[in-house]
């Protein structure tokens, strides 16, 4: 961890850090905190560019929450201010984009991991019918419970792949609290927001998912399983599919099903970056694609 700490100060040493004049403002306190966010700016920048760094100098062939990167980095102090950097792995979620194929046909494992999901968190699967039709290209209506044309108040039917999971509350047929969580009486029941991602390579890694996505993965995998899976995978990252075989009730049967749905990588990394400078503090956040030599950025948002 030292390591990474002091390769990440190298490049946040190396980053331009501009400095405003403001001599044409008058408000020295608006001034300041311009300057705040500039500089605030530039370092969360000068941070992510050492990510791939650290993603790639990483062991690729087993990605698990012992990694160095699924731990929180800092607080870095510098003399601008303080760094604070988190790093979760997309891969741990359900990717609703891989419920269709190319040709627009549904793809029906994914549709039966999705519909296993929702009745977890307490949603009548068929409003999988009502995703599936806001994403495919055509106007007719999926039974039961599909939703098209008039079926929308907010907007029109997309019918067209989704370019982000806000888009999940244009969709009827789903409370809001199912969309961002709720409480129920023995525990907290996440939302969707919470378990759905855009990218992702449509295999869900087994050592970083979270439990209802475990228990989507098949209809064999029990609430026992999963929790021995989180259990065991604490102790050691599973090398491959195949060593959820040493768990008491897991099949050949089960693990070649699996196969399809799941995994033991990860592809794309969200990385969470907070930078405080005096009374300012500037959060980024950015989607990179670890290659086999680089990464790729595939969405950056700075607030």
């Amino acid at each position: 961890m030292i390591v990474v700490i002091v390769m990440i100060m190298m490049s946040l040493m190396m980053g331009n850090i501009v400095q405003l004049s403001g001599e044409s403002l008058n408000n020295t306190q608006y001034v300041a905190l311009l300057k705040e966010r500039e500089q605030g700016y530039y370092i969360a920048r000068s941070a992510l560019g050492a990510m791939p760094r650290l993603l790639n100098d990483d062991d690729k062939k087993v990605d698990s929450l012992t990694d160095t990167w699924a731990h929180t980095i800092g607080p870095i102090e510098l003399e601008e201010g303080v760094v604070t950097i988190n790093i979760e792995d997309e891969e741990r979620f359900f990717n609703p984009q891989y419920l269709l194929e190319a040709d627009g046909k549904v793809e029906q494992k994914h549709l039966d991991q999705l519909r296993r999901l929702l009745t977890h968190l307490e949603i009548d699967p068929d409003w999988s019918n009502v995703l599936v039709d806001w994403m495919d290209e055509d106007s007719d209506r999926r039974y039961p419970g599909g939703a098209e044309g008039t079926d929308y108040e907010k907007v029109p039917c997309k019918n067209a792949g989704m370019d982000s999971i806000q888009e999940l509350y244009f969709l009827p047929g789903i409370e809001k609290e199912k969309i961002e969580g709720s409480e129920s009486a023995d525990r907290r029941i996440p939302g969707l927001v919470e378990l759905f991602t855009l990218y992702s390579n449509g295999k869900v890694n087994i050592n970083t998912a979270p439990y209802d996505v475990l228990l989507s993965l098949d209809e064999e995998l029990t609430e026992n399983l999963a929790t021995e899976i989180i259990r065991r995978r604490g102790d050691q990252p599973f090398e491959n599919l195949s060593d959820l075989q040493d768990l008491p009730g897991v099949t050949g049967d089960l693990v070649y099903r699996l196969q399809s749905v799941a995994g033991v990588t990860s592809e794309n990394f969200k990385v969470k970056i907070q930078v405080k400078i005096g009374e300012s503090t500037t959060y980024l956040t950015a989607v990179l694609e670890r290659g086999s030599t680089s990464s790729k950025v595939r969405f950056i948002k700075v607030e």
